[in-house]
């Protein structure tokens, strides 16, 4: 059975209740990987079964880039490109006093974890909205 975005979506708010850096951090995390599933399906296939050859899934720059295509889902694409950054600093960054942290931070105007956590749900929230109303394989 393939795995349905949305339930990541749902988990989110869970993981941020938990508190704390790392419910946070998993649920931008979280918030991500549903509109970037959400949207990679939408546009290229259930789990991008149609790349080949080689098998390959397309990147997450490349889904980004295909929903830039579209007048549609210009602000989708800006948002989840947001997200992806966030998320990237989330998974990989360590310290929230980091360049890259501190950045990303400003870029989505708070002071921390838990607020990037909200925004990021806010903002994916409304991403998975536009991505619902693409039709499969678009």
């Amino acid at each position: 059975m393939a795995l349905d975005p949305a339930d990541f979506l749902a988990q989110t708010p869970a993981l941020m209740e938990t508190g704390g850096e790392a419910g946070y951090r998993s649920a931008i995390n979280r918030a991500y990987y549903a509109c970037h599933l959400m949207a990679r399906d939408r546009l290229f296939g259930l789990d991008a079964a149609r790349w080949e050859p080689p098998p390959r899934r397309p990147s997450h720059r490349a889904v980004v880039r295909a929903l830039w295509r579209r007048p549609s889902t210009a602000a989708a694409a800006q948002n989840l490109e947001r997200l992806r950054q966030a998320r990237e600093v989330a998974d990989y960054v360590r310290g929230d006093a980091h360049p890259e942290a501190q950045a990303v931070f400003r870029l989505h105007g708070v002071s921390g974890w838990r607020e990037l956590a909200q925004v990021s749900l806010v903002r994916a929230r409304e991403v998975f909205a536009t991505l619902q109303r693409l039709p499969p394989g678009a």
